[in-house]
């Protein structure tokens, strides 16, 4: 192995080893304040405490573990082979006019991924991290080291919006209880408290920055990929023109109005139901409940070959 290849990928094992390390050591500095001391223990209130910061962790565990192990299957799987495969189609009782119309759009309409060879679907890019192609790829979530896309985004997003609550919850029981007993507290506890405030506050920044972004595509069911190519778009650079494979942007239409650019976007509250589902308790769920199957989408728009066949 390369020395430059061997620090990327000791980096990136460093990066992936964060998170867990911190929440083992908030966990050991709510142990020693609270768990540790019978006197607080024995309050009532304290223990109300423990149960929730406990409820908090469990659902961020369940969110953690659905993110990797969410059936997020590459393209390889879900098309194998697809390269290989020729599609022979009877267009003999057809006009021949519509026919050649009909298969030059067919050839248009078909994407495959040059590097993996396979059938590459409207909203699927290809990961150079896991050289892999993924449904609804969002992207690679370097903090995690895990592609986000279509299995796991539901699951990604109430992993943010846990630890956002969790860690408000926990640097604010903290640094109460500091101020009200710091005369009783020794020199290593301080620095221990002021450690786990200010990772949790440098975390905090960091999850509510990501989180406030995500909840923007959201609202415009974009993905972050498609977020940039629209900006590029809008910009006048139409270089990531290739990343929808439908929709004004693929006509270059000279819209400036990014809802008409993107065919996805429904509406906030129809895009909010495609991610999360139709109840509250589907929200919370610790289960899939995203509409769809990842490979063709609801639009706002109608392509021309679905007029036709209307027709």
């Amino acid at each position: 192995m390369e020395p430059k290849t061997f620090l990327v990928e000791a980096g990136r094992l460093v990066l992936y080893s964060l998170y867990p390390l911190y929440m083992l050591y908030i966990n050991f500095i709510f142990l020693g304040l609270f768990i540790l001391d019978p006197k607080k223990f024995g309050d009532a209130g304290v223990l109300v405490l423990f149960i929730i910061f406990n409820i908090f962790q469990t659902f961020i565990i369940v969110y953690y573990i659905l993110i990797f192990t969410s059936d997020s299957k590459s393209t390889q799987d879900i098309f194998p082979m697809t390269s290989d495969r020729k599609i022979e189609r009877n267009f003999s009782n057809i006009n021949p006019f519509i026919a050649e119309a009909l298969q030059r759009g067919s050839i248009e309409k078909t994407h495959t991924c040059g590097i993996c060879q396979t059938y590459k679907p409207p909203r699927c890019h290809h990961c150079s991290r896991c050289n892999k192609c993924y449904l609804k790829m969002d992207h690679h979530c370097l903090f995690l080291d895990v592609c986000i896309g279509f299995h796991n985004y539901k699951f990604f997003l109430q992993f943010l919006i846990s630890n956002v609550i969790f860690i408000i919850f926990y640097v604010t029981i903290v640094d109460v209880d500091t101020s009200l007993t710091t005369n009783a507290l020794d020199a290593e506890t301080i620095v221990n408290l002021a450690i786990s405030s200010t990772l949790s506050a440098i975390i905090l920044v960091i999850f509510c920055l990501t989180l406030v972004f995500h909840l923007f595509l959201i609202s415009n069911n974009e993905t972050t990929i498609e977020f940039f190519a629209i900006n590029s778009y809008l910009e006048g650079d139409h270089s990531y023109r290739h990343v929808f494979q439908e929709g004004p942007i693929t006509q270059f239409s000279e819209s400036k109005d990014r809802r008409h650019l993107n065919p996805y976007n429904l509406g906030t509250k129809e895009n909010w139901k495609e991610i999360f589902g139709n109840s509250i308790k589907e929200w919370i769920s610790p289960s899939f409940t995203s509409s769809g199957d990842g490979i063709t989408f609801k639009k706002n728009t109608v392509e021309k070959d679905e007029i036709f066949f209307k027709i």
